[in-house]
């Protein structure tokens, strides 16, 4: 005869969503952001993604980006998200959302 475990509804333990973030992370790609504004410069090397705001499209914003490279913000279309990990960004037309990416 084979043992079978049957439980009841008694044994389980309701999952709270705190338990939820714990065990699997937080829901989406990304879990936190920061904004670059408007004339300031910011250091993001824990950051995997990036977002120009609408006027942020200046060729004087630039990205520049982990592992080398710089772009002007001219170079790229406003609110699209670019999974390119920034190291620094200096805004000078608008904001700038920078993402941590879910590991």
């Amino acid at each position: 005869m084979t043992n079978r475990y049957t439980a009841s509804y008694a044994d389980h333990r309701v999952i709270q969503p705190a338990d939820k973030f714990e065990k699997f992370g937080a829901p989406g790609v990304y879990h936190s952001m920061e904004t670059v504004a408007t004339t300031q410069t910011g250091s993001f090397t824990e950051h995997g993604a990036f977002m120009m705001a609408t006027s942020a499209d200046s060729a004087t914003t630039k990205i520049f980006v982990q592992g080398g490279g710089v772009f002007n913000g001219s170079d790229l279309p406003v609110e699209t998200i670019f999974d390119i990990a920034p190291s620094s960004i200096q805004a000078t037309g608008g904001n700038i959302y920078v993402f941590k990416r879910q590991q």
